[in-house]
């Protein structure tokens, strides 16, 4: 006799909110400590520390938390497009798609692509706020998603058009903002100093900003907009052996 398994997964936005802006505080406050030892006192390494958290670097543990964070954001995309699928929502394929450029985002934060960007533009030998070429080309792609995204926005409740327009605003802000001041700063002064260590400290920070923002709002649409979101899993055999697995995200009653 085959029965159906049911997964309730218990997700309090308010907790992983929390979480998050707790771990993002910490995880500034040991870069800037990091910063402290490598441009003012002049250490290269101690006992990997400097390595580990500072946030101009790659594949340290700040990297793996935006990864991890975008990652995140890219899956909850992901519910909500196979829910408006189901439904027959005529925007499912937005938010599909929202689901594959944080995916790519997410790969890009470990693998950098976004450095293919500046290919087109290195002929021109930019300089000052453009010394960093890929934000030429990052900027074009933010121009077309907005105008293929603008009716898809304008077709959300207010409040979740808001949010959504507030985190990418300083998402950008980081990702592309500061980033062409970090470009002005290194042409004119450098990196090795406190000063490109406040830039991108602000930069990283803004950007996990814009990401958590982003979460929370995508939290509560699922859990005011949807309430459950249902998985089936069908074999090639009568209905009988059919698998469906339940994932419903809850806001426990106070």
């Amino acid at each position: 006799m085959h029965k159906d398994t049911q997964i309730i997964m218990p997700v309090i936005p308010s907790k992983v909110i929390s979480f998050l802006i707790k771990t993002t505080l910490v995880l500034v406050a040991l870069n800037l400590i990091a910063c402290y030892l490598r441009n003012v006192l002049g250490y290269e390494s101690v006992f990997t520390f400097i390595q580990k958290f500072y946030m101009d670097s790659e594949g340290n543990v700040p990297a793996f938390f935006s990864t991890s964070i975008l990652f995140f954001s890219a899956f909850l995309f992901f519910l909500i497009s196979k829910a408006k699928k189901s439904t027959g929502d005529p925007f499912y394929k937005h938010w599909a798609g929202l689901s594959l450029i944080f995916c790519l985002l997410a790969c890009d934060e470990g693998f950098q692509f976004h450095e293919m960007l500046a290919i087109p533009f290195n002929t021109l030998k930019p300089t000052g706020i453009f010394l960093f070429s890929w934000v030429l080309g990052a900027g074009l792609f933010v121009v077309i998603f907005s105008i293929a995204y603008i009716r898809f926005l304008l077709s959300l409740p207010a409040k979740y058009s808001r949010n959504f327009f507030l985190a990418g605003l300083i998402f950008i802000s980081g990702t592309l903002g500061m980033e062409m001041v970090g470009g002005w700063i290194v042409e004119n002064y450098g990196r090795e100093g406190i000063l490109y260590s406040v830039i991108f400290t602000i930069e990283e920070t803004l950007e996990i900003t814009g990401i958590i923002l982003l979460i929370n709002t995508l939290l509560h649409y699922i859990q005011e907009q949807l309430q459950s979101v249902v998985f089936t899993f069908n074999k090639k055999a009568p209905e009988t052996e059919r698998a469906k697995t339940e994932a419903t995200l809850l806001e426990p009653v106070l």
